[in-house]
């Protein structure tokens, strides 16, 4: 019996590795790509630079610009391309696309993206500078802005704007795998900062708008907040931009205990308020936490300060998150990663 046993698991944990490998042989590649600087005039060049992963080893990397294959790479998990400058087409944009092949032939390719050469609407305050194919009413729009004291050193803001989307939004967990239901766009006229990005207000009234969130970014260094889409930022290393973010395109709430404001919305809550001292947040959070697949005992008390938070505040666990603490490192945490896939699915 006890032979006959071992053949089995031995046939079992055969037929389980045969099953991993065929899995990991039939994935693809996980490819991305970037474009520098994010708005080039019509003199620049511009750099086209393309990352690709797969755990079977890349073989190649082909990159398009214009419809124009310019540059395969093999053998490699970067690959880099500098062209122009370009003309763009009539709306003045270019296009780029790119394709990583791993070494059993399973290939992803991904693209079309679009950027702006210059400006190519005189009246249009929103520049493209990374679009996807996705019309605006089916994309997460985010658009950004600068504070008066980037002193006309646009190529400064580009270089943040540049920074915010692909090494922070698109390297968090969380998000990078929806990075092609984003569209980002930014505008050359300074704004004010100061109050959650007030300056914002009035450049939307006169230029319309089409965005889910507004970045407002600056130098200097001082508190940061959210109002409603619009938020500001450091334009350099902070913990502010992810955390700001997360209340503008998420809709989620501070998890700390302080100067701050306290939102339950939803679905899919990240705190729960004692309405009354009868109807307690913790049953709202065991409740909604026990759905989520998580452990309804570790819903906490965060906020008990009568003058802070009324009868008290509710959240998930007591680990440093996102919410709680804003570096781009910390989790977010399991009710904020429910919203956020509830958020990416209505797209």
């Amino acid at each position: 019996m006890d032979s006959i046993t071992t053949l089995r698991t031995r046939r079992r944990l055969a037929l389980a590795g045969v099953a991993a490998l065929a899995l990991m042989t039939a994935c693809k590649p996980d490819v991305r790509a970037r474009h520098t600087p994010l708005n080039p005039t019509a003199g620049q060049t511009v750099t086209f630079d393309v990352t690709a992963y797969d755990p079977q080893g890349v073989a190649e990397i082909k990159i398009w610009v214009n419809g124009a294959a310019v540059k395969t790479c093999t053998s490699t998990t970067t690959c880099s391309f500098t062209g122009g400058p370009y003309p763009g087409n009539d709306q003045g944009y270019v296009t780029y696309s790119a394709r990583a092949k791993d070494t059993q032939g399973n290939q992803r390719t991904i693209g079309s993206y679009h950027f702006a050469i210059g400006r190519p609407w005189n009246d249009q305050a929103w520049i493209p500078v990374r679009l996807t194919d996705r019309a605006p009413s089916d994309a997460i729009d985010v658009c950004f802005a600068g504070d008066f004291d980037y002193d006309a050193e646009v190529e400064d803001l580009q270089t943040d704007i540049n920074t915010k989307i692909f090494d922070r939004y698109f390297q968090n967990n969380p998000i990078q795998g929806h990075r092609d239901k984003y569209n980002f766009y930014y505008t050359t006229l300074p704004v004010d900062a100061a109050n959650c990005g007030q300056g914002v207000t009035m450049l939307n009234a006169l230029a319309g708008t089409f965005c889910d969130a507004f970045a407002v970014l600056h130098v200097a260094n001082f508190r940061d907040c959210t109002v409603g889409l619009r938020f500001s930022a450091e334009g350099g290393e902070t913990k502010a931009f992810i955390h700001e973010s997360g209340h503008a395109l998420y809709g989620l709430a501070d998890e700390y205990e302080g100067d701050t404001s306290y939102s339950y919305s939803g679905p899919f809550h990240n705190i729960w308020p004692d309405v009354t001292a009868s109807a307690p947040g913790e049953q709202w959070c065991q409740a909604d936490v026990s759905s989520y697949g998580g452990d309804a005992s570790k819903c906490q008390e965060f906020c008990d300060n009568s003058n802070l938070c009324g009868f008290g505040w509710w959240r998930y666990g007591t680990a440093t998150t996102v919410m709680t603490n804003g570096i781009f490192t910390d989790p977010w945490g399991l009710p904020a990663l429910k919203r956020l896939e509830h958020v990416h699915g209505q797209y």
